[in-house]
């Protein structure tokens, strides 16, 4: 994902998306540790160094830009959204500026449903409280990085392997699932056996570290990979979940409410 600078043009401004169109291509998400235990119940979480720095990935799809969380129709298919994914078309660049996603076409702000970006010099209240919580998602998803960093120097962090988690396809089905895990390079899990086996010291640090609940999290999620064989395999995947949530939010205030409650830890 590339991002451009919010328009300071004061006629443009922004519309809430209609579906999840924008993220058939993501088939990674970073996401906060607060997320993760929500996401691990309908996606493989897994770990991954950007720039030297360890974070949490939603792992949405088995191939390089390919999101089996999203529908033919663009409704997402599962009872979660990862929260960076709430907030199309706002996002952060790596120096912690709000910006607007690239392919994103503003849209003049004298049409229907259109939002400001802009309010005088300052950028509009719900921009401004959309870049705080941009923010605060970001400083969970660091959070992952200094217990990652531990559990990378003693050796409890292995290549993610999918074929470990799951069973083996039919033997016609070969070809095709082969190419499973293409989106999974360079991912990491945690070595269960040797997780399993750590003393009861190093445990206890994890635990006041309140890292404990999201590793296990994690672990518990690996077994959603083997649904990505039959989406592999071009079959339909059934609905993981009805939504918790409204497809479609009617106002602003109900969106980063719903964002909100769904972070549990992260707040506004």
């Amino acid at each position: 994902m590339s991002l451009m600078p919010i328009p300071t043009d004061r006629n443009l401004g922004w519309r809430r998306p209609a579906d999840f169109e924008f993220a058939r291509g993501t088939c990674l998400q970073p996401v906060s540790i607060a997320e993760i235990p929500r996401v691990a119940q309908v996606a493989p979480v897994a770990f991954r160094k950007q720039a030297e720095r360890w974070q949490a990935v939603a792992v949405l799809g088995p191939l390089i830009n390919t999101n089996v969380f999203v529908s033919r129709v663009g409704k997402w298919r599962a009872s979660f959204v990862p929260a960076l994914l709430r907030v199309y078309p706002f996002a952060l660049d790596d120096d912690g500026a709000p910006g607007v996603w690239s392919e994103y076409t503003p849209a003049l702000l004298a049409a229907e449903g259109v939002l400001p970006f802009h309010e005088g010099d300052a950028l509009s209240p719900l921009v401004a409280q959309i870049a705080s919580f941009l923010k605060a998602v970001h400083v969970g998803i660091a959070d992952a990085h200094p217990v990652l960093a531990r559990l990378e120097k003693a050796g409890l962090l292995v290549p993610f392997d999918p074929s470990e988690q799951q069973p083996p396809p039919p033997s016609e089905r070969a070809p095709v699932s082969m190419h499973i895990g293409a989106a999974q390079e360079g991912l990491h899990v945690l070595d269960a056996a040797r997780f399993a086996a750590l003393r009861d010291g190093p445990v206890i640090e994890l635990f006041r570290l309140d890292a404990l609940r999201w590793l296990y999290a994690h672990a518990d999620s690996l077994h959603f990979t083997s649904r990505f064989t039959a989406a592999a395999q071009g079959q339909d995947m059934p609905e993981l979940d009805r939504p918790s949530q409204p497809d479609t939010i009617e106002n602003v205030a109900d969106l980063l409410a719903t964002i909100a409650t769904d972070l549990g830890d992260v707040t506004l």
